[in-house]
């Protein structure tokens, strides 16, 4: 499994998420022009959002660690991963509070679910390496 995973599923969640209200706004409320809005306030949200989500990323690396040194299947992986992360998200927007609570725990959660899918957990195997029956990695020098 790829560890970049970790850090590649936690930089587009929070890139993307605080987009998903207002693409909502653009398709179904009739006041346009909130999308300038967004960009004003964007740094800020992603600041804020860095630091909130820094427990969460921390638990999800160890688990993602112990995972991996269980050898556990990469959709399992991922399933386990992408709800630790929704969990997350809906237990630090719930203690901050606020009238859009709802509303980020929506967008951070289908965000983190998007890129979860999306993203490949598991490391490309190299066709220059077999293992032989004794579990040693053979290098196949190619010339």
């Amino acid at each position: 499994m790829n560890r970049n995973y970790i850090f590649t599923h936690w930089a587009a969640t929070l890139l993307i998420a605080p987009f998903l209200p207002t693409l909502y706004d653009f398709f179904f409320n009739p006041i346009k022009g909130e999308i300038i809005g967004l960009l004003d306030v964007y740094p800020i949200i992603l600041l804020f959002s860095f630091i909130l989500s820094l427990p969460t990323l921390i638990i999800y690396y160890f688990v993602f660690l112990y995972l991996m040194k269980r050898n556990a299947n990469p959709v399992l992986t991922k399933v386990i991963l992408i709800v630790l992360t929704i969990v997350g998200i809906a237990i630090t927007i719930l203690i901050i509070g606020g009238s859009l609570a709802m509303t980020l725990i929506y967008s951070f959660s289908i965000s983190a679910f998007l890129t979860g899918i999306l993203i490949r957990i598991s490391n490309k195997t190299n066709p220059l390496k077999m293992v032989s029956e004794s579990n040693r990695v053979i290098e196949i020098k190619s010339e």
